[in-house]
């Protein structure tokens, strides 16, 4: 079952840092073309919240298992710099919880309360509440790009000494990196005009057991005064690592959803995704099906 458990870790961590909101009606300010990119004040703060909600199916010998989890994630970005198009921002983790039904029961773990009366799980939760408010520093392009990330060794070096595989796979050097990268990395490097449409193809390896490649399409949907909103629609395959412990791993699925974005600064007010997919993966010879949905929300403010 440890094995089993491990193989629902990788693959909860699908979902992207990316958030994206349906709408029922988005207006429209005219404009020719416009310039959509990151521009956050320098010493100004900002909190990003993610929440999702996941559930994911696995056959196995015969058996029907099922996990549902909620995630909730808070960072903090303190500005310090915005120059010729970079910005230095100054990072750390605010809270990090999970709460999931398994069939070996319920697993639950929050940064915000190391001490909820578990004995057996206290050294863990105290372990990972040491770990929030640890700064360490990335920077990003005016188009979202993550070019250079510091100070992240000592961070990923306190999450190592965690015992839950959660927070071990959550906290790899990889994954913290991928949520800050796909999370931002949204917009175009040109101008846009209404209803235009650019792609971004990205890769995501996973702990060297396979990789997932997201096909994006996101179009410039409405625009106002002070917010837009960018359409994205994607497509995810994914398939085994050279090395990995799956003897075949095929995956296929969608997303879509709707960015909102503060027009001028550049900054993600509310966004929220839906995602499905489907897999099956080969282990020692036995096909397990799988299937996942999950539906993320994203809120951004200025503190």
């Amino acid at each position: 079952m440890r094995t089993l458990y491990t193989t629902f870790v990788f693959l909860l961590l699908f979902v992207p840092f990316i958030s994206l909101a349906s709408q029922d009606s988005i207006p429209e300010h005219k404009v020719d073309k416009i310039f959509l990119k990151i521009n956050l004040e320098p010493n100004s703060s900002y909190r990003f919240v993610s929440n999702t909600n996941q559930n994911i199916v696995q056959e196995f010998m015969g058996n029907t298992m099922e996990i549902s989890q909620n995630i909730i994630v808070s960072s903090i970005f303190e500005i310090e710099d915005n120059t010729d198009g970079k910005m230095r921002i100054k990072a750390f983790y605010e809270r990090i919880a999970m709460d999931a039904n398994t069939p070996q029961g319920n697993v639950k773990i929050d940064s915000d309360n190391e001490n909820d009366g578990d004995l057996d799980n206290a050294p863990e939760l105290q372990k990972l509440s040491s770990m929030m408010n640890k700064p360490f520093y990335i920077t990003l392009t005016s188009d979202g790009k993550l070019i250079r990330i510091e100070g992240l060794e000592k961070f990923i070096e306190q999450g190592n000494n965690t015992s839950n595989p959660f927070v071990k796979e959550l906290l790899t050097e990889e994954n913290v990196i991928s949520s800050f990268e796909n999370f931002f990395n949204v917009f175009s490097s040109d101008s846009v005009s209404m209803g235009e449409t650019w792609n971004k193809n990205r890769s995501q390896g996973m702990n060297n057991q396979f990789e997932l490649i997201f096909e994006e399409s996101l179009t410039l949907e409405g625009l106002s005064e002070d917010i837009a909103w960018i359409n994205t629609q994607s497509q995810i395959n994914g398939a085994a690592s050279e090395n990995s412990f799956f003897d075949e791993l095929n995956i296929e699925g969608t997303q879509q959803g709707t960015i909102e974005v503060e027009r001028y600064s550049g900054l993600i007010l509310f966004s929220e995704i839906t995602q499905e997919i489907q897999g099956l993966l080969k282990m020692q010879g036995t096909e397990v099906p799988i299937k996942i949905s999950s539906t993320s929300t994203h809120t951004g403010e200025r503190l």
